[in-house]
């Protein structure tokens, strides 16, 4: 074990991240992840999807879930690209990364949006709550999936969203990405109106939609958009 700012980390003892190092200080349902039972059809889903060599964008990672799931999937031949915009989550998630040596992670600490720049950003009441806006107690960097990609020389096939209301943002920043490679993308909607339009225009781009758990799409909030 180890101890420090990021305090003691015990290994997950079963699931999908079985034997990862993860931070008992790190925040969020740390039960679930150390039993494996966290979030069991999303990370369902990325096992079934996910393959090695695959390039997968984590937009909202948090302190590395998906991240160290899609380094774990995607291989050493694969490459995955971890987006946090709070400081304290990217603090975390580096730690994971570096304590589980995920050498095919790279971390940008910013918010991913329509445009490059700076903009405000609100911690939220929890780790996974915070989000831009207006009157947002920090200020953070934003950048475009578009221009990352081109930057890195990088085509995702994957792109995993996670936002809490930001998502039309991030969407409209990735315009070339979703008219040309299409990836597949696991996305978290927050609010019935904004759940509607990325449907809709998911739908305009030829992508086929289904809900990743529960009924139907238009009550679902956690949504896998593949090409059509």
């Amino acid at each position: 074990m180890s101890e420090g700012g990021t305090g003691v980390s015990l290994p997950v003892v079963r699931g999908a991240l079985s034997g990862v190092r993860w931070s008992t200080r790190s925040g969020g349902k740390l039960l679930r992840v150390l039993l494996g039972t966290y979030e069991k059809e999303q990370t369902e889903a990325f096992e079934r999807l996910v393959k090695p060599g695959h390039v997968l964008f984590d937009v909202g990672a948090h302190v590395g879930y998906y991240s160290l799931l899609s380094s774990r999937l995607v291989g050493a031949q694969g490459r995955v690209v971890a987006f946090e915009a709070m400081p304290r989550n990217a603090r975390f998630l580096r730690h994971h990364l570096s304590a589980n040596r995920c050498a095919n992670v790279e971390v940008i600490e910013g918010a991913v949006s329509d445009h490059p720049g700076t903009a405000r950003f609100a911690r939220g009441t929890g780790s996974g709550t915070g989000r831009l806006a207006d009157v947002g107690e920090i200020e953070v960097r934003t950048m475009t999936l578009d221009d990352v990609a081109k930057e890195r020389g990088l085509v995702p096939d994957f792109l995993k969203i996670d936002v809490e209301g930001a998502e039309e943002r991030v969407l409209d920043g990735a315009k070339q990405i979703l008219e040309g490679r299409k990836p597949t993308l696991f996305l978290s909607t927050h609010g019935a109106d904004i759940h509607a339009r990325c449907c809709a225009r998911l739908s305009a781009l030829g992508y086929t939609l289904s809900p990743i758990f529960g009924g139907s799409l238009e009550a679902a909030t956690e949504v896998l958009a593949e090409r059509g």
